[in-house]
């Protein structure tokens, strides 16, 4: 019997990093204002983090948090401790908004009330009133 991971290549994967990532990345930095870039990707996030957090206080069940760090893309949202988010990840997920149900980050269940969203994508008008829709159907029960 195989050892997990190992088959098909997958330890390979974890050995190194990507040679096309690792060319991206050279080639950004070769750019003569990888600055201004970082700039711009740092400005959009924050926006992107603002605009996630708005949604969720507006729309989510009264007594919901947002937890919006100083930097990175996530935002980390408790939910009154009734809200089970495993159990209504499968609606968001069919109202076309995924995010992290916070018990996958406890052995124990302990973050069933949570979950993680990602702000590191573009975000539109269509993708903000998705996310209203869950606040929705998170406040129907």
């Amino acid at each position: 019997m195989k050892a997990p991971g190992f088959a098909g290549g997958l330890l390979m994967n974890t050995l190194s990093t990507s040679i096309p990532n690792q060319m991206a990345v050279a080639s950004y930095l070769r750019d003569s204002r990888p600055d201004r870039r970082l700039a711009r990707l740092r400005d959009t996030l924050a926006s992107n983090r603002a605009r996630l957090a708005d949604t969720v206080r507006r729309h989510f069940p009264a007594g919901s948090e947002v937890n919006t760090p100083a930097g990175g893309f996530f935002l980390w949202v408790t939910l009154p401790p009734e809200c089970d988010t495993l159990a209504h990840y499968p609606k968001a997920l069919a109202a076309g908004v995924s995010f992290v149900p916070g018990a996958l980050f406890s052995p124990s269940g302990r973050f069933g009330h949570c979950l993680r969203l990602n702000a590191g994508f573009a975000l539109d008008e269509p993708v903000l009133a998705r996310l209203a829709e869950v606040g929705r159907q998170l406040q129907a029960g």
